[in-house]
């Protein structure tokens, strides 16, 4: 998959959890990929302002 990502120029940070499988059954792993995944989304997501959270029925303000 990162092959195909540089190839479409992409952003996206390569990780590689030692004996990480699909469930993250392993607790270092789990706790390793939620972080990096925390990290790219508040790099990469900017947050929603009020008035798109009213829209969208996220808040009533």
């Amino acid at each position: 998959m990162a092959d195909e990502l540089e190839d479409y120029d992409k952003v996206f940070k390569y990780v590689e959890l030692e004996s990480g499988d699909h469930f993250l059954s392993i607790q270092r792993n789990r706790h390793l990929f939620f972080k990096e995944m925390d990290m790219f989304l508040n790099q990469y997501l900017k947050p929603a302002s009020k008035d798109d959270a009213v829209k969208a029925g996220l808040t009533t303000e």
